[in-house]
């Protein structure tokens, strides 16, 4: 039986949409991936944990000295699982990328190529994407850089900006199916939001900003699937929208505060944002508002069990659900 099945059932059915937590309660998800290995999630203060569906819980695997924020599946000889890292305040770390290659994850490689080392073990993985056409060949959003591995994630070259440069992350990368595109979206040191643009896996770069007078910040990236030239982004005041590839934008939608997370199910674009509504012991206290659209120009605002927090990371799995990691009420199912 796939996890989370009909036994499960619904905590509240609200809209017409089920909502089911499982798992994972208390923690800031900022990472999930559903791989041949299982399902896995990211957290701010506990690490990676995998999904063990002989005990219906999740199983920590470690790594938690960092935030983790991204982790994805590399198939090839053997097969390795990636997990990026970033600091949440002056964390050090042996890699800002650690690898796995056995299903049931017993040790972590740093895999890096040396980066963090060089660095004073303060280099930072904030995104990581791996080319649909060719599997093997990776790249990660540094600070302000995008750099990319050819042979899984053990050895990294610069494909935009230098080892020394500082900036707020680069939070996003999406590639297109044939690999024939990449988009990167962060956000810079003076707090510029942009999307980079290549066309030749990484060899040249675009710069593009969707809000070039104003202070903001791009958070995720979404190829639509249904129109070659449009591209989402959820940024600090809502989602924006590019209809040529990313040169030019306009906001499809200012509701939600920081859409951090962006998910097509079927032919719906579901938005996942985070507000401050009030401190807390080392994190603010956060709520969620989840936004879903079908033709870009009308939003509906889903109304969401009470208690849920601020939406981190969204994915959809093999089985046509949409899975919401919270920042502080751990994983959410939806199913409509």
């Amino acid at each position: 039986m796939a996890p989370w099945g009909a036994p499960h059932g619904c905590d509240v059915r609200l809209d017409g949409y089920c909502w089911a937590q499982i798992g994972l309660d208390g923690d800031w998800v900022g990472a999930l991936a559903q791989t041949p290995w299982g399902y896995f999630a990211g957290t701010a203060d506990a690490g990676v944990f995998r999904f063990d569906s002989s005990s219906s819980d999740w199983m920590a695997l470690g790594l938690d000295h960092a935030m983790v924020s991204a982790i994805q599946f590399v198939p090839g000889e053997p097969d390795r699982l990636l997990v990026g890292v970033m600091p949440y305040a002056d964390e050090q770390t042996e890699a800002a990328v650690f690898a796995a290659e056995d299903a049931g994850v017993t040790s972590w490689i740093p895999s890096d190529g040396g980066l963090a080392a060089r660095n004073d073990w303060r280099f930072w993985a904030y995104s990581l994407a791996a080319d649909p056409s060719v599997p093997r060949r990776v790249f990660m959003g540094g600070s302000a850089h995008v750099l990319r591995s050819d042979d899984g994630g053990r050895h990294w070259w610069f494909s935009w900006g230098e080892e020394y440069l500082g900036g707020l992350g680069v939070n996003s990368i999406v590639i297109a199916p044939d690999g024939s595109r990449i988009w990167a979206g962060g956000e810079a040191s003076i707090f510029l939001g942009y999307v980079l643009y290549s066309n030749d896996s990484g060899e040249t770069w675009e710069f593009y900003a969707p809000t070039p007078t104003r202070d903001n910040a791009v958070y995720s990236l979404m190829l639509d699937p249904y129109m070659e030239d449009r591209l989402w982004a959820g940024v600090q005041g809502g989602v924006m929208r590019s209809d040529d590839g990313g040169e030019t934008w306009e906001y499809s939608v200012t509701e939600g505060g920081l859409v951090r997370a962006l998910a097509f199910l079927g032919n719906r674009l579901y938005a996942a944002s985070m507000a401050v509504t009030g401190p807390g012991d080392r994190r603010p206290i956060t709520r969620m508002q989840l936004h879903a659209t079908s033709d870009g120009s009308q939003w509906d605002g889903l109304v969401l069990p009470e208690g849920v927090r601020g939406g981190l990371c969204m994915m959809v799995d093999s089985l046509g659900r949409l899975l919401i990691g919270t920042a502080g009420s751990g994983v959410w199912l939806v199913t409509p």
